[in-house]
C-alpha cells in the first residue's frame, strides 16, 4: 500500500497469487487452521456455477512490479485469527 500512496496512484488491483486454488483446497486450508474435523458435503454442480477461476495479477505486476510473497495457508491463518478475535 505505501507504494501505491507514493507514486499517488488511485487503481484497482487484484492482490492474490495469481495460481489456479480449487475449492478442496481452500477448505481443507480453512478447516486445518480452524482445527475442525469436519468432511465437505458435495453436491451436484449448478447452473451459472463457476467451475474454474484464478485471479489475474498481471495489472499489479505491472504498474507496481507486486510479486506474491505470503502463502495461502499464512493469509488464512491471519484471516481466521482476526475472524475469532472479532467475533469474541
Amino acid at each position: 500500500m505505501v507504494m501505491v500512496f507514493k507514486r499517488e496512484i488511485l487503481d484497482v488491483f487484484n492482490v492474490a497469487s495469481g495460481r489456479e486454488v480449487s475449492i478442496n483446497e481452500l477448505a481443507n486450508i480453512v478447516l486445518r487452521i480452524a482445527g475442525l474435523n469436519v468432511k465437505p458435503i458435495y453436491e451436484a454442480g449448478r447452473p451459472g456455477d463457476i467451475r474454474r477461476s484464478v485471479a489475474d495479477i498481471s495489472k499489479i505486476v505491472r504498474v507496481l512490479g507486486f510479486k506474491p510473497k505470503v502463502g495461502m495457508v499464512d493469509v488464512f491463518t491471519i484471516f481466521i485469527y482476526l475472524l475469532y478475535a472479532t467475533v469474541r
